[in-house]
């Protein structure tokens, strides 16, 4: 199975169409488990965060402006889990945050060593406080500039417990 991208546009109505379509790359299609795609429309790139078809959790970015795709794959792989999609954003700096593949595990966090460069990424853990069952991750940005936030539920002692983190791109 490929991974096609798509983009679609969507009316007050809800109705959706095509507006573009690129073939990326062979994917693991054996179960469903959710992927991730971040725009940074200043940069004018794009960002892709699935599991190749070995089941390697991969990072494809492109230019809006072009369709080839550059890929880099990271050291995470997926097992028969639905619970280990994948999430990312950009933050106000260009840096790509990827976190997933993880089901009541410790935190899995990448952060990219450069801005808008998918060259190399550094596993990080976030606070060091709450990090050790890890499950349903999300990156969100807020509506002030500058904001990303981390949410997921934390696991450990069998208390599920939402944790909210905060980026600062200068700390």
């Amino acid at each position: 199975m490929h991974l096609l991208f798509f983009i679609f546009f969507f009316s007050i109505s809800l109705h959706a169409a095509e507006v573009e379509r690129s073939d990326i790359s062979p994917v693991w299609s054996s179960h469903f488990v959710d992927f991730a795609i971040a725009t940074d429309s200043v940069a004018q790139l794009q960002y892709v965060g699935f599991y190749d078809q070995d089941r390697k959790m991969t990072i494809a970015m492109r230019s809006l402006l072009s369709n080839d795709w550059q890929f880099k794959t990271l050291p995470q792989t997926t097992g028969w889990d639905s619970h280990n999609y994948i999430s990312m954003a950009t933050d106000d700096s260009g840096y790509i945050h990827v976190s997933g593949n993880m089901h009541n595990v410790p935190l899995v966090y990448f952060r990219s060593s450069k801005p808008y460069s998918i060259e190399n990424f550094e596993s990080l853990s976030m606070t060091n406080s709450n990090e050790t069952m890890v499950t349903y991750p999300i990156f969100i940005k807020g509506i002030e500039k500058g904001e990303l936030f981390f949410q997921y539920r934390d696991n450990a002692n069998s208390t599920s417990t939402t944790i909210w983190n905060k980026y600062s791109t200068s700390t």
